[in-house]
């Protein structure tokens, strides 16, 4: 039975599926589960949407969902960012433009891909500055698919990165912050997002490095740092007033390694910061988003 302004939000990951129930602004349940640990994904002979039903279908169940739409995050690895700037015009001719500006830039045809963009105007300078973001038709049907065999009504769709950052925005200590680096950290996967004017330009997924089987943090950290040096390189005109990371807690010793060895004016930021619930994960606040 739906209830009154309860949302329902649904973070996926690379193996992973986290859920929140919202009520009014406020988290009232959390969960989180990763897809190793379901006894329906240690049968190798199963197909991975299967594997992928059951965990979303356990997620959701567990958090308290009835039948309400879901808001989905999804993990940023399968979207395309790109920045544009372009001549000052109106939103009709940015959209007509944008289809053959980005082609340039893809190895299929944008008729593949599922997108949209905001943009900032500058009448000083006339132009206009594009955030393009899109994803393979191929990638969202296959997510589509798998709700669609659970039943559930699909409210919105974004990269994680967009719902991270609009939660972090929604802090007061960064709500006027306009050009921030977003370091989203766990040791199964990590995002790196640029942002300029709130929008993003530049996103990259890190791989999570090992030595002799443990998480090598001095790779992680170059990694790091060499795309810092590449953002800086290609987009000269950028400004970085904050670097932000989000990390679970059960991290907390190695998001201090990485604050001290990057660069720039660092701020760690927990998901129970946020949640006000203990064990959150950093799904939980993509999902929050």
């Amino acid at each position: 039975m739906k209830v009154k302004g309860r949302k329902v939000g649904l973070y996926l990951g690379i193996d992973s599926a986290s859920a929140v129930i919202v009520q009014e602004k406020n988290i009232i349940s959390a969960v989180n589960f990763a897809l190793p640990s379901l006894a329906e994904a240690k049968n190798e002979g199963m197909d991975d949407d299967v594997k992928w039903e059951a965990l979303i279908n356990k997620t959701l169940r567990e958090v308290g969902a009835h039948g309400e739409d879901v808001y989905i995050s999804l993990a940023d690895r399968d979207f395309l960012f790109r920045p544009l700037e372009m001549p000052l015009m109106r939103k009709r001719e940015i959209e007509s433009s944008l289809t053959y500006e980005i082609e340039k830039y893809i190895p299929f045809k944008i008729e593949d891909l599922e997108w949209d963009y905001e943009c900032v105007r500058s009448l000083k300078d006339r132009k206009v500055n594009v955030s393009f973001v899109g994803i393979r038709e191929i990638n969202l049907l296959k997510i589509r698919d798998i709700l669609g065999a659970l039943k559930i009504n699909i409210a919105a769709i974004e990269p994680a990165c967009l719902s991270i950052g609009r939660i972090i925005k929604s802090l007061k200590s960064f709500s006027k912050m306009k050009n921030f680096v977003l370091l989203d950290f766990t040791k199964s996967e990590s995002y790196l997002t640029f942002f300029q004017n709130d929008l993003p330009i530049f996103n990259r997924y890190l791989t999570i490095p090992k030595l002799k089987g443990d998480f090598d943090i001095e790779r992680f950290i170059e990694s790091v740092n060499l795309s810092l040096q590449y953002f800086k390189r290609e987009f000269k005109s950028s400004k970085i007033d904050k670097f932000i990371l989000v990390g679970d807690d059960c991290d907390k010793d190695f998001l201090s390694i990485i604050e001290t060895g990057i660069a720039l004016d660092t701020k760690i930021v927990f998901p129970h910061d946020i949640t006000d619930k203990e064990g959150a994960k950093v799904g939980n606040i993509n999902s929050f988003g």
